[in-house]
């Protein structure tokens, strides 16, 4: 599949239109990965942004982990890069694959030609939390543990939550 065809089915790029995602899919850079070769390490500085379009990537923490394999339509580093912070986990190709990258300098240089980009990736990524958010309340919500408070109590447990932060 395609960079542009890829981008279609990431939720990051719902909603922009087809010309938009055109002249994002243009600065994207293919590259190959053999199993084992990381693409990014938690602690570097988050430069660029990953699509993966072949093969797995597995994420680790920074102790080594496994917190998730993903696969062809995934998006990785994006939160890191957005907030210009550095990368929280290791990125690792679990097979061999092929993968398009984007780094902050295109991403930012395609957003100063078009705004309006700019704004349907911010709002992408806010539904994006927001989704996260509503998750960790109903699986705070669902620990036994907790089963005394308020439910009002969830939503401010998962609004102070950091994942980097957590051991």
């Amino acid at each position: 599949m395609d960079k542009h065809e890829l981008m279609k089915l990431t939720p990051l790029f719902m909603g922009l239109s087809e010309a938009e995602q055109k002249e994002i899919a243009e600065q994207f850079t293919m590259a190959q990965s053999q199993t084992d070769t990381p693409l990014f390490s938690a602690g570097d500085q988050s430069d660029a942004l990953y699509l993966v379009a072949e093969g797995f990537v597995r994420l680790t923490s920074q102790d080594g982990q496994t917190l998730a394999t993903m696969g062809p339509g995934s998006v990785l580093g994006e939160a890191s890069m957005f907030r210009s912070v550095a990368y929280e986990t290791t990125a690792v190709a679990a097979s061999d694959g092929q993968y398009f990258k984007l780094t902050d300098a295109q991403l930012r240089a395609v957003i100063l030609k078009n705004s309006t980009i700019g704004v349907k990736l911010s709002r992408n990524f806010g539904s994006m939390i927001a989704q996260m958010q509503d998750f960790l309340i109903a699986l705070l919500g669902r620990t036994k543990e907790l089963s005394d408070l308020q439910p009002h109590t969830f939503s401010e447990m998962a609004a102070k939550l950091d994942p980097a932060s957590v051991e």
